[in-house]
């Protein structure tokens, strides 16, 4: 019985473990992304937004 839940306990925690790796590898994906995109919006702004409008060079 004893034997059984410790089993029971381990397999528990491993499984904790993998959802805590993919939820942490699904965050890093998510940033990558977002930085991606950050990248895109700061290269239109300087190209088309700033010469248009005299817009502060901030980003």
């Amino acid at each position: 019985e004893k034997h059984n839940n410790k089993d029971a306990m381990r397999i528990w925690n491993e499984s904790a473990e993998n959802d805590k790796d993919n939820a942490l590898r699904q965050l890093m994906k998510t940033l990558e992304a977002v930085n991606d995109k950050l990248k895109e919006f700061r290269a239109f702004y300087v190209k088309e937004v700033m010469p248009k409008m005299n817009a502060p060079a901030v980003l």
